[in-house]
C-alpha cells in the first residue's frame, strides 16, 4: 500500500519463519521480521503501528505506543472482544490516547487510536 518501509514482529519463532519465508514468496524487498515481545526490542518511531491480539496483550503494548509512534501517528488494532472494550479505553486515557474511529463486526472491535489533543 506504499510503505517504504515496514517492521514486522513476533513472539513466536513459527511466526518470524512463516513472514520471512512469504516475503521471499513475494519477491518483497522493504519488509523486515524481528522476533520481540512487542515494541521490547524495537528501536525508532513509526507512523502506523497494527496489532490484531487479543485485548490482554494490548494492554502491555499500550503503554509502549508513546515512544514508538511519531507525533501524528495512528495504531490499529484489531481482535478485541467487544467485553474487554473497558479496559482498553481506561488504558488508552491514562496513557494519552483516543479512539479515532471504531469498528465492530459480531464480538470483534477494531479501532484506530491516535494521540488525544493536548
Amino acid at each position: 500500500l506504499g510503505a517504504k518501509k515496514i517492521l514486522a514482529t513476533d513472539i513466536s519463532d513459527e511466526a518470524v519463519t512463516a513472514a520471512k519465508e512469504n516475503i521471499a514468496l513475494n519477491d518483497l524487498h522493504n519488509i523486515s521480521v524481528h522476533k520481540t515481545n512487542l515494541l521490547a526490542d524495537v528501536k525508532g518511531k513509526f507512523n502506523i503501528i497494527v496489532a490484531n491480539i487479543l485485548a490482554e496483550i494490548l494492554l502491555n503494548l499500550i503503554p509502549q505506543l508513546d515512544s514508538h509512534l511519531n507525533k501524528n501517528g495512528q495504531a490499529i488494532f484489531s481482535g478485541i472482544d467487544y467485553l474487554q472494550m473497558p479496559k482498553i479505553k481506561r488504558a488508552l486515557n491514562a496513557n494519552d490516547f483516543k479512539i479515532d474511529l471504531s469498528m465492530q463486526q459480531g464480538r470483534w472491535v477494531g479501532l484506530v487510536i491516535v494521540r488525544k489533543d493536548k
